[in-house]
């Protein structure tokens, strides 16, 4: 198992509910030595280059729409770009793939 969050805020979260309640210290030890929080802000920053001026959730979202409809567009007779419905329908489930 493990707990995927984008930025840092999860884990933050996770400690502060801990100590705000005194519960589930050995739980949350575990998980956090464990190293089971995965940080997909960090592994995108590192792992993705893109031409975005912070790699926010937003920002990605945003930018990632963008290249889909680039990517997945093509010219119609007038030279204007359309976008493929079989494509469209697809990419979706083809981006989930690797998770």
């Amino acid at each position: 198992m493990h707990v995927y969050h984008y930025a840092p805020y999860e884990p933050a979260a996770f400690k502060r509910l801990m100590g705000r309640h005194m519960t589930r210290e050995a739980e949350m030890d575990r998980m956090l030595h464990a190293q089971l929080f995965v940080d997909l802000h960090a592994v995108v920053k590192h792992a993705v280059r893109a031409s975005v001026e912070r790699y926010s959730i937003k920002d990605m979202e945003s930018y990632l729409r963008r290249e889909a409809h680039r990517v997945l567009s093509y010219p119609d007779r007038q030279g204007r770009l359309q976008l493929d419905p079989r494509e469209t329908t697809y990419a979706p489930q083809r981006s989930r793939s690797w998770m």
